[in-house]
């Protein structure tokens, strides 16, 4: 289970639904995770809970009062993130259902203590052959966004210190789509799923962690079309001044 000990504060607003945040015209997610409400930190200055705001209740948690990631009000457009340092601590839920769909705001920082690989993990979860993987080439300081999969070959590059609209889908086979902010891409992989005990955010329990901040992460339980991931990548493009 997460723990929570000592002073406990909580960043932003009480958790809303999709609907009353962003407008109707919004796909309904599984969850969905912003910083600008619902960050819980405890007396050591770590975030111990992260609260859905999709109104399902599916709230992040840490391992351990000393593990999980830290707040920052201003870091990405002057507005809230969680930021993971590249250690083994992430957030996670008990739950394996299949996502098929992530949409994510991000800024990569560019060193990582895995210098052999450099793999940053946005969000691992059970899906058809979906993790939506960050993964760094530290000698080329380029990254490659794109699924986790058995260490596949991902696509896409990736600037460090930018801030981005990342998102991935995906449905059966080793077929996954998705957009660079509002770019479409496409890739095939070769590798196959391997089946994950619980969803993890920042982490793997391969322990190839994030080092850097995600400011918004949505992921859904079925296929989203084109459409329905662009109306929230639309929305954070406008929000976090990416146009």
């Amino acid at each position: 289970m997460g723990y929570g000990f000592g002073n406990r504060i909580a960043v932003g607003r009480r958790p809303i639904t999709a609907v009353a945040q962003a407008g109707s015209s919004l796909a309904a997610p599984y969850a969905w995770w912003g910083a600008d409400s619902g960050v819980n930190i405890n007396e050591y200055g770590k975030i111990y809970q992260w609260n859905d705001k999709s109104g399902n209740g599916r709230n992040l948690i840490s391992e351990s009062q000393f593990t999980g990631p830290l707040y920052y009000a201003t870091a990405i457009d002057s507005q809230p993130a969680v930021y993971f340092d590249n250690t083994t601590s992430y957030l996670f839920l008990n739950d394996t259902t299949t996502l098929k769909s992530i949409v994510s705001v991000v800024r990569l920082d560019e060193y990582s203590l895995y210098g052999y690989s450099g793999a940053r993990t946005i969000i691992e979860a059970n899906g058809p052959n979906l993790y939506g993987v960050i993964y760094a080439d530290g000698k080329s300081g380029e990254g490659f966004w794109g699924s986790y999969l058995q260490y596949s070959v991902a696509f896409g590059q990736v600037e460090y210190s930018t801030n981005l609209v990342l998102s991935v889908k995906s449905d059966t086979g080793n077929q996954i789509t998705g957009f660079y902010n509002d770019t479409p891409y496409s890739q095939t992989l070769a590798s196959t799923f391997t089946s994950r005990d619980k969803i993890r955010v920042g982490g793997t329990q391969f322990s190839q962690p994030l080092f850097g901040y995600i400011a918004e992460l949505v992921v859904f339980d079925y296929l989203a079309t084109d459409e329905q991931m662009l109306g929230y990548i639309n929305l954070f493009i406008a929000k976090y001044g990416l146009a």
